[in-house]
């Protein structure tokens, strides 16, 4: 008997030995699984982290190319106040210069047939003409520029 005892306590430790096989197989399976998750979730957090960078880049230069156009809009604002400056004064000028002319070509008398005053009278009205005109093209070109 004692050596059916004896096989009895070997027949127990067989069983739990590969019991505790099956368990370390088990954990290893387990911590497998773990290790499998968490490679898949460090891969999906990389590829997270990479297209924030890529968002954060795609940002950065749209900022700079707004900034840009902010600057180029403002050289732009710039230039039409100096031209915007020159054509007023530009503009004065041409004015009180067709005031002139229209004073004189008032105060002439109409009713002279002098042929050299009636010359100097159609010449005078001519220019006030060509002044029209230039004040005329003078706004087209700004507002076209």
């Amino acid at each position: 008997m004692n050596e059916q005892t004896n096989l009895s306590k070997y027949d127990k430790i067989v069983e739990s030995t590969n019991e505790a096989i099956q368990n370390v197989d088990s954990a290893f399976q387990n911590c497998n699984n773990i290790i499998s998750t968490i490679d898949y979730s460090i891969d999906k957090i990389s590829a997270t982290v990479i297209q924030v960078k890529e968002i954060e880049k795609s940002i950065k230069i749209l900022d700079c190319q707004v900034e840009l156009m902010c600057k180029e809009y403002d050289m732009r604002i710039e230039k039409c106040k100096i031209q915007a400056s020159i054509v007023q004064n530009t503009l004065n000028g041409l004015s009180n210069r067709n005031d002139k002319i229209l004073d004189t070509i008032l105060a002439m008398d109409s009713n002279s047939n002098d042929i050299n005053y009636i010359k100097h009278r159609s010449e005078l009205i001519n220019l006030l003409r060509n002044t029209s005109d230039t004040i005329s093209n003078m706004f087209i070109h700004f507002i076209l520029n």
